[in-house]
């Protein structure tokens, strides 16, 4: 990977953790006097266009598969506007800190909510993890999931168009909340319990499974549907029985 930073971004880390490890780092300066093309893994760009236009082209793009801007203030103003961003990767600090530089606020009309981790404390501080995917499908409609997959939006299902946030790591792809339902269903459907039942059509249950969602920043769906009222007394008796 690779990732994009202003000059300042670059002189705040320490001296001994520059260039980040495992990465191509492009700092993006205009000054002249500033030199340290020298450095290994370290390139030069005038701004994020030619830094883009650069990781396009041979040799980078042979080697370079995803492109992560980390700051300061300006360079992520002009990324999170940018068509090219498709997601935003970051840190939710519960703090009150005092700061000379600042990120622009997330568009939440072009980007959506895809993950959020439970919150982690450290030297009394709490934060999370959170990412958000760029909205691209015209009507922002939800995604829809079949086999725990998220449906080709080229495909034909019932004119409904969806992204396929390719985009997105594995590992963050597959915490989207909706995965917890489906694998739980993946889970019971293979590795479930056959029980009969009063109804003749049988049951597959696990015991012990659980689905735990953070509401700090969405809701799971729920969904009703009407059932005619003597069905409900019956259940509801059949319960009070203790003949569950």
């Amino acid at each position: 990977n690779a990732v994009i930073m202003g000059r300042k971004t670059w002189e705040s880390i320490p001296l001994q953790n520059r260039p980040l490890p495992g990465r191509l780092n492009v700092v993006l300066t205009r000054s002249g006097s500033f030199d340290i093309a020298t450095a290994e893994n370290v390139i030069i760009c005038g701004s994020m266009s030619s830094a883009l236009e650069l990781l396009a082209s041979s040799p980078y793009c042979l080697s370079i598969e995803t492109v992560f801007v980390i700051g300061g203030g300006q360079v992520l103003r002009e990324a999170f506007t940018s068509p090219g961003c498709d997601a935003i990767h970051l840190t939710d600090i519960e703090a009150s800190i005092e700061c000379d530089t600042f990120m622009p606020p997330v568009d939440v009309s072009s980007f959506q909510p895809w993950y959020s981790s439970f919150p982690h404390v450290e030297n009394n501080i709490r934060y999370s993890f959170v990412t958000y995917a760029r909205v691209r499908n015209s009507a922002n409609k939800p995604n829809s999931f079949q086999n725990g997959d998220p449906i080709d939006g080229n495909s034909n299902n019932d004119g409904l168009e969806v992204d396929r946030f390719s985009f997105l790591p594995k590992m963050i792809f597959e915490k989207h909340e909706e995965y917890k339902y489906l694998s739980l269903v993946r889970e019971i459907i293979s590795n479930g319990i056959q029980k009969d039942d009063r109804t003749g059509t049988g049951t597959l249950s696990l015991f012990g499974c659980q689905m735990r969602f953070n509401l700090r920043r969405s809701f799971p769906l729920l969904t009703t549907k009407k059932v005619f009222w003597q069905g409900v007394v019956e259940e509801l008796l059949w319960f009070i029985s203790g003949s569950t």
